[in-house]
């Protein structure tokens, strides 16, 4: 939202206050020309970026759809298994999963139910594989190391085969997420902040030259 407060800001001042600020520079017989090319730069930049972030939004409004996320998992697993998406489904099906653990419900009768949860697609695909590769015989490590989840979470399950201690294992590696989400949201946000409040400065320090400029040339008549 300050992102797109930011773009829509600017591209609102650059339509209906700079062309009246140069129309001032005119009026003082200064040579406009370079701030007219900026104001034809900012144009550009300001509504390239809102159009690029409306398409985003409503891309990712469309693609992750009930209905759609699924199939767009499945196209997004493979060329990017680290993604946030795929991230966000691992947690998901652990959270279900845990609960399972905790209640002493068997893996393959956890798996069945996880994967009759219509509200929860993304964890249902996950459960619905790891039951089908179970039913056909393959052990729960083999099992669990060819599930569409992140690497981390095969590797959670791993050492808790070996433990023979799922529940803390898997608590862990939802602390874990908490604290990478965290930190991802700190990063992301830092950097929204920057680009922003640098854009608005430029701004008011492009505002404050234009200004002076007709105080400068009355200064020196």
């Amino acid at each position: 939202m300050l992102f797109a407060g930011m773009l829509i800001g600017v591209w609102v001042f650059n339509q209906y206050v700079l062309p009246n600020m140069i129309s001032l520079m005119a009026g003082f017989q200064i040579e406009g020309g370079s701030y007219v090319l900026i104001q034809r730069i900012i144009q550009y930049v300001s509504a390239g970026g809102i159009i690029a972030l409306f398409l985003i939004v409503l891309m990712t409004v469309y693609s992750l759809q009930k209905s759609r996320i699924v199939s767009t998992y499945r196209r997004i697993y493979p060329m990017k298994p680290q993604s946030l998406l795929v991230q966000y489904a691992s947690a998901e099906f652990v959270r279900f999963y845990l609960e399972c653990e905790r209640r002493k419900v068997p893996t393959i009768e956890a798996m069945k139910i996880i994967g009759t949860l219509k509200e929860k697609p993304l964890a249902a695909y996950i459960a619905a594989g790891l039951d089908h590769n179970l039913n056909e015989g393959i052990s729960m490590k083999e099992a669990v190391t060819s599930a569409s989840v992140e690497k981390a979470l095969i590797r959670f399950f791993r050492i808790a085969l070996y433990a023979s201690d799922c529940t803390d294992m898997l608590e862990g590696y939802l602390e874990m997420v908490h604290v990478r989400t965290l930190n991802r949201i700190k990063r992301l946000s830092a950097a929204i902040q920057l680009v922003s409040y640098s854009a608005v400065g430029l701004v008011l320090i492009f505002v404050y030259q234009v200004l002076m400029m007709p105080m400068s040339m009355l200064q020196n008549i």
